[in-house]
């Protein structure tokens, strides 16, 4: 399983999602795209945030 530890503009709490490896790859290659809109989801829903949206985001493999 895969952490993704992101931080949205305004947020003042990281939030941690729970991915697999496919996943996160897709995710961490739309980074390099400032229009693509980046979907998370959680036990919350679905969390759609454009890319520029992003302030601090890691990638952890466990």
């Amino acid at each position: 399983m895969t952490t993704i530890r992101v931080r949205f503009v305004g947020a003042d709490k990281y939030r941690d999602f729970q991915v697999d490896a496919g996943a996160a790859e897709h995710i961490v290659a739309q980074l390099t795209d400032p229009n693509a809109v980046v979907s998370f989801v959680d036990d919350y829903g679905t969390t759609y945030v454009p890319v520029r949206g992003i302030t601090y985001i890691t990638v952890r493999t466990s």
